[in-house]
C-alpha cells in the first residue's frame, strides 16, 4: 500500500492521497492504465525523461 502511495504522490503532488482502501486501489488502477495506454505510455519517452539527464551516456542508455 505504501508504495501506492508513494506513486500517486509521485504523479501528482498536488493532488491529496485517496482516504480509503477501495479509493487508494481505483486510482493506483487508473495511474497504470494511463501509463499503459494513455498519451504517457511511450516507454522511449520515458526512459528519455529519465536518462537524459545523465548527458549521453544516459541517451545512449535509453535506445
Amino acid at each position: 500500500m505504501a508504495t501506492m502511495l508513494c506513486q500517486l504522490h509521485a504523479d501528482s503532488v498536488q493532488e491529496p492521497l485517496p482516504r480509503g482502501r477501495w479509493a487508494l486501489y481505483t486510482r493506483f488502477m487508473d495511474l497504470l492504465r494511463a501509463k499503459q495506454y494513455g498519451e504517457r505510455a511511450n516507454v522511449l519517452e520515458q526512459a528519455h525523461a529519465v536518462l537524459d539527464r545523465y548527458g549521453a551516456e544516459g541517451a545512449r542508455a535509453a535506445e
